[in-house]
């Protein structure tokens, strides 16, 4: 109903989506893509579930995972490389979404508010639209920002999503960033837009009592308060 619609528009006029963990359970594709890079540099060595450092780019999940068995590889951009080459080619296809995410975007980007959706994710470009046009996101989102995307290098997610609240002129008070790790709970502080923790994804806001929390995207209609019905 058009007074619902303009609820919306009223409580939240942007929201901002990390991927892994939080949109896309994408766990599986990165764990087998990383264990076939070190296979290769480092044979015998096994990984930990990867699981605890998913979040930052890569290289930083491979230095966490193999400094908690006591391995460092000889070179990291080596392995990197070895990663991407899988996970470019087959890892991404492992994706998939968590439950009611598309029913999420489909009830925001439906209602006649037409609330603006973005993604930030520090998983780069290519994979990012690989992922993004698999599982049927990148229709919902105005816009995707990656590390490498729009002809810049963001060096971290905090860079990326002040590139897109400048970008998009988006307001503290009417914008929302929704993920699982530290890494986006620092991004949204430092550019002064509310934060929502997914946790159940792989990160650790779980653990922080303080943080203000989604069990499933099916809540977080209620958790902004938002009253929309789906059209219809």
């Amino acid at each position: 109903m058009a007074g619902e619609s303009m609820g919306l528009a009223r409580q939240v006029n942007a929201v901002i989506f990390d991927l892994d963990g939080t949109l896309a359970h994408t766990l599986p594709g990165i764990q087998q893509s990383a264990q076939w890079a070190v296979d290769r540099a480092m044979p015998g060595v096994h990984l930990p579930d990867l699981r605890r450092w998913i979040g930052p780019p890569i290289g930083s999940v491979l230095l966490l995972a193999l400094g908690a068995i006591g391995k460092a590889p000889s070179d990291v951009d080596a392995l990197v490389a070895d990663f991407r080459r899988n996970y470019d080619t087959t890892g991404w296809k492992q994706s998939v979404l968590f439950p009611h995410v598309l029913e999420l975007l489909q009830l925001l980007g439906g209602s006649q508010a037409r609330l603006s959706c973005f993604l930030v994710t520090n998983k780069p470009a290519h994979a990012t639209a690989l992922i993004c046009e698999h599982l049927g996101l990148a229709p919902f989102m105005r816009d995707i920002v990656s590390p490498d995307s729009h002809g810049e290098s963001f060096p971290s997610k905090t860079d990326a999503v002040a590139w897109l609240v400048n970008r998009y002129q988006l307001k503290s008070a009417t914008t929302a960033l929704i993920g699982d790790s530290a890494d986006d709970q620092t991004a949204a502080a430092k550019n002064g837009v509310r934060f929502i923790g997914a946790v159940y994804g792989y990160g650790h806001v779980r653990d922080d009592p303080a943080v203000e929390s989604i069990q499933s995207m099916a809540e977080l209609p209620q958790i902004l308060g938002l009253s929309v019905r789906a059209n219809g």
